[in-house]
């Protein structure tokens, strides 16, 4: 589902530096908070404001590559005015370089491209090398949450997170119901209506 570009997407983002930063600015910690949760692929912003107003507590940095989308977000965020939001514009590849060690308490991997070809497996969010960059800004006993609609993409990210020694504390094939700490994402609310089965695991950082 790809988004046409929008000509106002990049003032309203160059408008609103102090809710949109890029991949090479650091990850700095915020007055007040303590406990840091990282979600790769924002989209529109449906969960990371969701869990915002949901973690009040909590500080969310949200990573998106599209412009386009980045700025729908960007708009819901002026909207709500969050306190513990902040958006990021480029890779989550990039912007790793850009997090000290143990930053982070969750990280959240809602419906990221699959990259079906083989030959592309190496792209997907939890390829092995993009783990291992999560793996190091993650704290100890730190968690990723991942949700997808694609089974061979799960059945994948499952066995590269065993291989790289995490605990899976939960695992729901399909996620049958959203769970009341949960927030649903914009593609997970097209794909229920659909009928469309939905998968979720949570793996701990050992």
């Amino acid at each position: 589902m790809r988004l046409k570009s929008k000509p106002w997407a990049k003032p309203l983002i160059a408008e609103h530096p102090e809710y949109v930063q890029t991949d090479l600015d650091p990850f700095l910690p915020r007055p007040g908070f303590h406990h840091y949760a990282l979600e790769v692929g924002t989209g529109k912003g449906d969960f990371i404001i969701g869990k915002s107003l949901q973690q009040p507590q909590t500080f969310f940095y949200g990573i998106e590559r599209v412009t386009t989308v980045i700025a729908f977000a960007l708009k819901k965020v002026l909207i709500n005015k969050p306190l513990n939001i902040q958006l990021v514009l480029g890779d989550f590849a990039k912007a790793s370089f850009s997090i000290a060690d143990q930053f982070f308490d969750e990280i959240y991997l809602n419906f990221s491209d699959p990259w079906p070809k083989l030959r592309h497996h190496k792209r997907r969010l939890t390829a092995l090398g993009n783990l291992q960059k999560m793996t190091r800004i993650l704290k100890a006993k730190g968690r990723i949450f991942l949700k997808t609609d694609n089974l061979d993409l799960f059945m994948y990210s499952l066995g590269n997170l065993k291989q790289m020694s995490y605990n899976i504390i939960e695992i729901q094939q399909p996620y049958l119901q959203v769970e009341s700490n949960d927030i649903m994402t914009e593609y997970e609310s097209f794909f229920r209506k659909a009928s469309e089965p939905i998968y979720r695991l949570i793996a701990q950082k050992e």
